[in-house]
């Protein structure tokens, strides 16, 4: 670690932990205070489903389209779930234009994963004719405004979705 890098994370060290001393944080909110969260359901007319959730400074919109597809040949009785998180230029200043970030990639892997693997959803469901005919979901989860809440987020999306 460079010098410079060691005086920053040294003052951000000292700066945090005079909020600690006060038992506040650096928004005035008390140690056990959490954000207020806004959800918004319906919130893109042109999604099969749709929500918008709002944690702190964070707002982040989940837009749901569903088809029709063949189902996976390893799992003819499923459907599918595709989920995609993008964190745009205009979210944050940390974000560039160009490919996903890292994190926007981790961030849809986790949701992926949640979907998957949490039995949230029940991807036999999804299946119309075994074998033939099954739904596909494409969630797509654009951060409008980042404020360093990201897997929360996703975690709220979820659990309405």
């Amino acid at each position: 670690m460079s010098a410079a890098n060691e005086v920053r994370a040294y003052q951000r060290k000292e700066y945090l932990l005079k909020f600690l001393e006060q038992d506040v944080r650096p928004d005035n909110r008390g140690l056990g205070d959490t954000r207020e969260a806004k959800l918004t359901l319906g919130a893109i007319s042109t999604a099969d489903g749709s929500a918008m959730v709002k944690l702190g400074h964070t707002v982040a919109v989940c837009g749901i389209k569903a088809e029709i597809t063949r189902p996976p040949t390893d799992k003819p009785d499923s459907g599918v779930i595709i989920a995609n998180v993008q964190l745009p230029a205009m979210c944050a200043p940390e974000f560039k234009s160009g490919p996903p970030s890292e994190k926007a990639q981790v961030l849809s892997d986790f949701v992926q994963q949640v979907l998957l693997d949490t039995g949230m959803i029940d991807r036999t469901q999804l299946c119309i004719e075994s074998g033939l005919y099954c739904w596909i979901l494409y969630c797509d989860v654009i951060c409008c405004n980042y404020d360093g809440r990201s897997l929360l987020l996703t975690c709220l999306f979820e659990a309405n979705f």
